[in-house]
């Protein structure tokens, strides 16, 4: 172990084989993004995945991007149609508005009966049908980015009292349940009238009820209807009655009957598409239908078509397509794009991808909905932005408050925080604006300006000077890594920065923990290439590539994907 001090600060780095061949991990979920230039781009992917090597069709979306826009459409305008994905992300065309991508959204009754989907839509703030089985995604009108459970509640007040006798509850939106007890509300969604039933009908406009019918009731346009089983509620919704109701959103509890669990914030998303399972929550694989409340072994084990959609770390929303894959199939893809939040979709013949009015992947039927990016007529076609320059000390990503840049070719990084990293102490003198780094034997200084720095008083010349941006000293890249003889590659292709730091640095190294000790970190490590799983801590594991390596969090889940244990670490 060795200890970094800054300023008055400080903390203990662990210097462990485990460590390092764990960052080795978490570098494949932070792979270089693609995409990156248009506000919105199309790639097609082959990705080596543990499970052989998929083509994967992909769009971008820089979400940073105020003149996009996320919207979820319904075929025709309503609820029970079908149409073609092309025609259903041609609703959110206008004057203002083009569209330039589109993925089907969530599962919907395909073979039999009446088209209705199954899960969550809200579309421009306006909740069109609610499913509380798997995961929700969600948008904001600024593009925030929103995934969870999500399980929204219907509470409805009476004359302006949410209490007992006042109160009342709707199961749902523009949907018909078969069980007497049930109160679904009925909007100009669903159509004109709210189709054939058996049960009562009470007529709202403007927020009173206006007439109660048996059976097929009109939905006015100002308004909704609710349908209802259970005569008690007939006193709540008497001719005359204010009736109002509100949402509430908490995260789905699947233990035992699903329900609503602990509150979340959903109240500022104006679009929402709920399907699921989860891939990934936080960069970790979740990809466990059976958990969120599926039951058909085509969502929950089989392999089919499937579409995803996630978020990487730079806020750019990626939606794509993958033959053949299992639901856990999809969330190693997922992250492999470095993806930290995912989803999984409709799948099989739903599955499609359109860009730029081209499929990307047609879909084998006609569809009931679907996500639509959209962009405002007249925006300028955005410039390629500048790229994120990402650097890696011994494989862990460096995060920094003031990021490094390209300065006329020349790569200017926080020279404070990598020597930090590397062990040493900084000072900082403002009279003479000089930075000076001091670790075991070794003393560096760069004055601000300067051409040259100082290693043990010997001079560098500097490629370009160092410079004060956000209040953090920049420094060239090469001398940043060489003062302390670490050694530095720049990969301007994927705009990374790799510092691998000295010998010195990491002390006494055991190949493994001590025996009867725990790995440094829960899991275990496989090699794609040889089917083998490892310790994270093993020796063996720390000479691969990221690229080839694959993370489980138990030995069951390895061996389930057919891995063999590493006869040198014994897992």
């Amino acid at each position: 172990m060795y200890k970094v001090f800054w300023g008055n600060k400080h903390f203990e780095k662990i210097g462990m084989v485990g460590a390092f061949i764990f960052v080795l991990f978490l570098a494949v979920l932070l792979k270089p993004p693609a995409g990156q230039g248009a506000s919105v781009d199309a790639q097609s992917h082959s990705l080596k995945c543990s499970f052989g090597t998929r083509n994967v069709q992909t769009v971008y979306i820089d979400l940073k991007d105020s003149s996009i826009q996320i919207e979820a459409e319904i075929a025709g305008g309503q609820i029970g149609k079908v149409d073609s994905l092309a025609n259903i992300a041609a609703r959110s065309k206008n004057a203002n508005t083009e569209v330039v991508a589109a993925i089907n959204g969530t599962f919907f009754s395909a073979y039999q009966g009446i088209p209705f989907p199954w899960g969550t839509i809200q579309s421009r703030g306006v909740y069109h049908h609610l499913g509380n089985t798997g995961a929700s995604v969600g948008f904001t009108r600024d593009n925030q980015f929103l995934m969870d459970c999500l399980f929204i509640s219907i509470k409805g007040g009476i004359n302006g009292s949410y209490e007992w006798p006042n109160k009342w509850y709707a199961w749902g939106f523009n949907h018909h349940y078969t069980t007497p007890d049930a109160l679904s509300i009925f909007t100009p969604a669903h159509g004109n009238t709210t189709g054939p039933h058996s049960y009562t009908s009470a007529v709202v406009e403007n927020n009173r009820v206006t007439q109660i019918v048996q059976g097929e009731a009109r939905i006015p346009a100002n308004g909704y209807t609710i349908v209802f089983g259970d005569s008690m509620w007939l006193d709540c919704f008497k001719i005359g009655n204010e009736l109002s109701y509100r949402l509430e959103y908490n995260r789905t509890d699947f233990s035992g009957s699903v329900k609503p669990g602990v509150p979340i914030s959903w109240e500022n998303a104006y679009t929402t598409i709920g399907a699921g399972p989860s891939l990934l929550k936080n960069g970790r694989i979740t990809a466990n239908g059976a958990a969120e409340g599926f039951t058909d072994p085509k969502i929950t084990t089989n392999r089919g078509l499937r579409s995803f959609i996630g978020i990487r770390p730079d806020r750019v929303l990626v939606m794509g397509t993958v033959p053949n894959v299992s639901i856990r199939e999809l969330a190693e893809v997922a992250q492999r794009l470095g993806l930290t939040d995912a989803m999984n979709l409709d799948g099989g013949a739903s599955s499609g991808l359109l860009y730029k009015g081209k499929y990307l992947t047609t879909p084998g039927r006609l569809l009931s909905n679907g996500l639509v990016i959209t962009q405002q007529k007249g925006t300028p076609q955005k410039a390629t932005p500048t790229p994120v320059i990402r650097v890696l000390l011994d494989g862990k990503p460096l995060s920094f408050d003031t990021a490094p840049i390209n300065d006329g070719g020349r790569i200017l990084v926080p020279m404070g925080r990598i020597f930090e990293a590397l062990g040493a102490t900084v000072h900082w003198d403002s009279t003479s604006r000089t930075a000076t780094a001091i670790r075991n034997d070794r003393t560096v200084r760069l004055q601000i300006g300067a051409r040259e720095a100082f290693i043990n008083d010997q001079p560098y010349k500097l490629d370009v000077p160092g410079k004060i941006v956000g209040g953090r000293t920049l420094a060239p890249l090469r001398f940043v890594g060489e003062a302390f003889g670490a050694d530095v590659k720049w990969n301007g292709g994927t705009q990374t920065v790799t510092i691998t730091s000295p010998d010195n640095v990491i002390q006494d190294i055991p190949i493994h923990q001590p025996a009867g000790e725990p790995p440094a970190f829960a899991g275990y490590l496989g090699n794609i290439n040889s089917k083998q799983y490892h310790r994270i801590d093993c020796h063996y594991a720390g000479k691969e590539t990221p690229e080839d390596l694959v993370f489980f969090e138990s030995k069951k889940e390895a061996q389930a994907a057919g891995y063999i244990p590493c006869k040198q670490c014994n897992p």
